[in-house]
């Protein structure tokens, strides 16, 4: 039997070895409560990757223009502290500071 890739799911490997979905995941669950398989914990507990010092550079970035993009604070992140993230990052520090996006529209004269 091949090696299996860990990032592959169910339906992949269902495919690969032409068998159904539903047997593949029943195996799966079997060899994880056995320990046969090693969980990858990685996905389970995922930390922020920005410290606290980027988390209030960032409140207070989108506190003194609210039309900031992502890009905008992922450039002034890098300027001011150094530190290199991605632009899914900085939306989920956004969301976690409560802050929503709205879309921008012109509204003309009557």
């Amino acid at each position: 039997m091949e090696e299996i890739r860990r990032w592959e799911g169910s339906s992949c490997i269902a495919a690969e070895m032409e068998i159904s979905v539903k047997t593949v995941a029943s195996n799966i669950y079997l060899c994880k409560s056995a320990g046969r398989i090693q969980v990858n914990t990685n996905r389970l507990h995922r930390t922020m990757k920005i410290s606290e010092e980027g988390r209030t550079l960032i409140e207070n970035l989108i506190g003194n223009d609210v039309s900031v993009t992502l890009l905008d604070l992922k450039k002034k992140l890098l300027e001011q502290l150094n530190l290199h993230v991605l632009v899914t990052s900085i939306n989920k520090v956004i969301t976690t500071l409560n802050f929503t996006f709205k879309r921008v529209q012109l509204i003309p004269h009557s």
